[in-house]
């Protein structure tokens, strides 16, 4: 039976569109003489009614050609049987009241007799037929897709207008099937909506397992993520697929196919347990100080200034070399600083000029320095040497040597796990910064100088969220360079509270790393964004899915896999558990005056090979190739 359904389902599908709306037109065109016909026979209970005059036939004939007109008119034929739904019916009404005032005036001009009531009985006739013939063709055309296309069977969480709205899309998809509805409403339980039964929410599981879904459809829009956390979290224990669903005007106001919304965040994407924050501690520590954030409006400056300013601080000092992004972060900090009593002082300027920091730091009385300036893009960095060794080891410099002249409470610098044995320049620029900065703290004890490592951020500039949403916008493909490829993630808020944790731990000349868990394969993130973006990955299991996903190829220099310490022994717990301290080694000031001079001095003859040869001799295990990296790379962050 199931293949009968399946060759006639391929059969009527290869039907060119042209032939199916004349089907169409035909059958509702000769329903208006039936229709006609019946409704004198229903009301004179006979099946002969007025055969005999020339009036009657006449009559059949003039509203038929009417029908003709008003089908043309609404041009209801045109409709697809795959789509019929609410806005068919009305097309279907306004035919039939137009036929109806037809019918009127045509009884009224050529004074044809009629019972009152066959008009009526006509329009309901014709209306029955009409969108009943449309409901058993839908359903059964849908019916047999479903079953030559093997649909996963998918239930819907919530019974909302955006859940009617997800139902109508699934409907008319050709993968999915939807089952059944879920609610927390008692009086909904049992219910049908379109045909499709409401479950309760406490039987969620049962109802999964007995119902063989693969995938739940949340459509609660004005949920928070603390409201929508629980629900997955249900879901995913079956291992179903959880999609998160905005409404259809939030999807257009976004102006993308993004369905990616606030409702499940980038932790989702980690599935990891969010970094709690000590707040009593931390706001003691920085309430009613003058703190500093250099690279104030990158991605990890810009969150830790809103971080910094919950914890009410005296002052806070936007230090940025790019106006826009300063302008950008000062507007949107500045109302609420207001009630927080807080100042904000936004300032432009480099950290290669050492006067302009100092003075500021001077002038705006200081305590405490969170240095984020820093190039970080991997293939940037690879084709401009010079200016990463300067802005990443000599603004470093500049900012560590000013926060211990003044006596700055504590200085802490945002660093990478390419750091650790890099294989590009970008990372051993940065382990230069890192043993630049703590070297500093044998000189000016009265700082605290310590450093925090991240893994690759999620949603900053240049990650992979933004660019894989974006390969998703247009249609794909998602561009991975290696199916076996891994790299620790962590989100922007993680990374901002992991810097301000580790700068009230330090006791000086600290490395800070988080527990990240383990590694995430690229491949695996892309195809998480892919699903909560509302699409299928397209592969040689699923080839009629959405987006595909492709392997590019490592570039050069690129590790398959990203570490975050050196040895396992340097490791030293502290007061929170998802927290490590590293203790390693910190170079001389002697050494330091060397690397700062080799730098200053290739810099000004522009020889790019002395400064590879200087990471070469000062940053361990840095493999570089000498080859430069492919300036637009697409799988991973710095």
């Amino acid at each position: 039976m199931i293949q009968f359904v399946g060759k006639s389902y391929v059969v009527l599908k290869n039907i060119p569109r042209v032939y199916k709306s004349l089907f169409l037109f035909v059958f509702d065109t000769s329903q208006v003489p039936i229709c006609l016909y019946l409704a004198f026979a229903l009301r004179l209970d006979t099946l002969t009614p007025y055969v005999g005059s020339n009036g009657f036939w006449q009559l059949i004939l003039l509203q038929t050609i009417a029908g003709i007109a008003a089908l043309l008119i609404v041009r209801q034929h045109r409709v697809k049987l795959h789509n019929f739904e609410i806005n068919s019916i009305f097309q279907i009404a306004l035919t039939t009241a137009a036929l109806f005032l037809c019918l009127i005036i045509l009884l009224y001009l050529f004074r044809f007799w009629a019972p009152r009531s066959v008009p009526i009985i006509f329009s309901v006739l014709f209306f029955v037929t009409s969108a009943g013939f449309r409901v058993v063709v839908s359903t059964v055309l849908n019916y047999a897709e479903r079953r030559v296309n093997n649909a996963i069977p998918v239930a819907i969480y919530g019974t909302n207008n955006t859940a009617i709205q997800v139902l109508s899309a699934l409907k008319s998809s050709r993968s999915h099937d939807p089952v059944c509805f879920f609610d927390d409403n008692p009086a909904l339980h049992g219910a049908k909506i379109a045909n499709i039964k409401v479950e309760n929410t406490a039987n969620v599981l049962d109802t999964l397992k007995k119902k063989g879904i693969q995938e739940v459809y949340i459509a609660l829009p004005e949920a928070s993520e603390e409201d929508l956390r629980p629900i997955a979290g249900r879901i995913a224990e079956l291992g179903v697929k959880c999609h998160v669903t905005p409404t259809v005007t939030q999807l257009l106001l976004n102006h993308s196919r993004n369905l990616l919304r606030d409702g499940i965040s980038a932790d989702d994407l980690l599935g990891r347990e969010k970094l709690d924050i000590l707040s009593a501690e931390l706001k003691s520590a920085f309430q009613g100080k003058a703190i500093v954030v250099t690279g104030a409006g990158g991605s990890i400056g810009s969150e830790l200034s809103r971080q910094i300013l919950r914890f009410k601080p005296r002052k806070l000092v936007l230090f940025e070399n790019s106006e826009f992004a300063l302008y950008t972060i000062t507007s949107e900090l500045t109302s609420q600083a207001s009630r927080l009593e807080t100042e904000i002082v936004p300032q432009l300027g480099s950290t290669l000029d050492a006067h302009c920091l100092e003075a500021v730091l001077k002038k705006e009385n200081a305590q405490m320095l969170f240095h984020a300036a820093a190039y970080k893009h991997v293939p940037l960095v690879e084709q401009n040497i010079l200016e990463a060794a300067k802005n990443n080891i000599l603004g470093t410099y500049n900012a560590a040597l000013a926060a211990g002249k003044l006596s700055l409470e504590k200085f802490v610098l945002i660093s990478t796990d390419k750091a650790v044995r890099p294989t590009n320049i970008m990372g051993a620029t940065k382990r230069l910064a890192e043993l630049v900065a703590t070297s500093c703290q044998a000189k000016y004890s009265a700082t605290t100088y310590s450093v925090v490592r991240f893994g690759n951020v999620l949603s900053s500039s240049g990650s992979v969220i933004p660019l894989f949403q974006k390969q998703i916008t247009q249609g794909g493909p998602v561009t991975v360079t290696h199916p076996e490829i891994t790299r620790y993630f962590m989100t922007i808020p993680e990374a901002s509270r992991l810097v301000l944790i580790a700068g009230f731990f330090s006791d000086g000349g600290d490395t800070f790393v988080l527990d990240m868990g383990e590694p995430v394969k690229i491949v695996d993130l892309a195809k998480r964004i892919i699903e909560l973006s509302g699409f299928t990955v397209k592969d040689d299991r699923n080839p009629d899915g959405d987006i595909a996903i492709d392997f590019v190829g490592l570039r050069p220099g690129e590790k398959m896999f990203e570490e975050l310490i050196f040895r396992e022994s340097e490791l030293v717990t502290t007061p929170h558990k998802k927290i490590f301290r590293l203790k390693e080694e910190i170079i001389t000031e002697i050494d330091r005056q060397r690397i700062i001079e080799c730098i200053s001095s290739s810099a000004i003859k522009r020889d790019e090979d002395a400064i590879v040869r200087l990471l070469r001799e000062k940053v361990e295990g840095f493999r570089w190739k000498g080859t430069k990296a492919p300036l637009f790379f697409q799988e991973t962050s710095s």
